[in-house]
This record gives structure tokens, sequence and C-alpha cells, in this order.
């Protein structure tokens, strides 16, 4: 994992830190997010402080033995990267206003209280959710069509 969104390189940490106790946030149809933040040093390629959403299954499908891996983050890295290339390549706008793709950086991490989930730099704003993994399509018309949620106050569309 690259440390691009910064090991504590100011105090010299690597992933000692640990999570505040999750706060709801919301859920899906396969898994429910938290908010955390950072304390005591770095987790994963976050440092002290910052603040985050973690995800993980919901009970009844981990009881079925579906959990977050590696596989999750690197997915979402891979993600990440399609999105810069697309928007270095075409600079989508509306009413005069970039509309890049935005993907938050992820990261995989076994929380000792938690269990195994995907960590990402939260994103703060009022979200409207565009689609779900079963294909609905709410009415708030996107402005990329995405599988996932995009801000009611911004004119970019966020796929994370």
């Amino acid at each position: 994992m690259s440390g691009r969104n910064g090991h504590d390189q100011v105090r010299g940490r690597r992933d000692g830190g640990s999570l505040t106790k999750g706060v709801y946030l919301g859920s899906g149809a396969t898994r429910t997010a938290y908010t955390c933040r950072v304390q005591n040093g770095c987790v994963a390629v976050y440092t002290q402080g910052s603040y985050l959403v973690y995800k993980i299954f919901k009970p009844e499908l981990a009881a079925r033995g579906y959990k977050v891996g590696p596989a999750d983050a690197a997915m979402q890295q891979y993600c990440l990267r399609l999105a810069k290339m697309f928007n270095d390549e075409v600079e989508v706008s509306k009413e005069g206003f970039l509309c890049p793709v935005v993907i938050r950086d992820a990261a995989y991490k076994v929380v000792p209280t938690v269990g195994p989930v995907l960590l990402e730099r939260k994103v703060e704003g009022r979200w409207t959710r565009f689609t779900s993994n079963s294909g609905w399509t709410g009415n708030n018309d996107p402005i990329l069509i995405s599988s996932a949620t995009g801000p009611t106050n911004a004119p970019s569309a966020n796929l994370s």
C-alpha cells in the first residue's frame, strides 16, 4: 500500500494507531458504513486525526462467510486509476463546472474490535444515493451514471 495519504512521517509512526468507536453512517444492500477517526498514530495509510468511513458486510452476510478482503481495496484503487485516466482524457462539464469522476482511495485493515474493514477517507457534505447494487436508479439524475452516490451540494459525481 502506498503512503501517498501519508504515514505519519513527522512522528515516525507507521500503522500503530487505532480507530475511535464507529458511529453508524448508513447501510446499503450488503454493507453497513460507520464513521470513525484515527487516533494514537496511523492506521493503514491514514494519519492520526484523519476522519474515515469503514465498511463491513451486514451480520447476516458475514454469518454466511462474506467478509471484506484485500481485493476490495485493490479493486477500489484500480477504479481510482481508471477514473484519473478518464478525467485526464474527458473533461466532462455541466453548466460551466468541471464534473470529474471522484473515487476515494481505500485501504484494507483488520480492526481488532470489528474484524476486516474497508477504510476510506470521509467526505463531508449532504449525499443522495443515485443507484444501488440491484440496478435501482433514483429520480435524481447524476451528472455521470455511476453505481454509487454523489453529493447534492457539489457539481461532481462520487463513485465510492
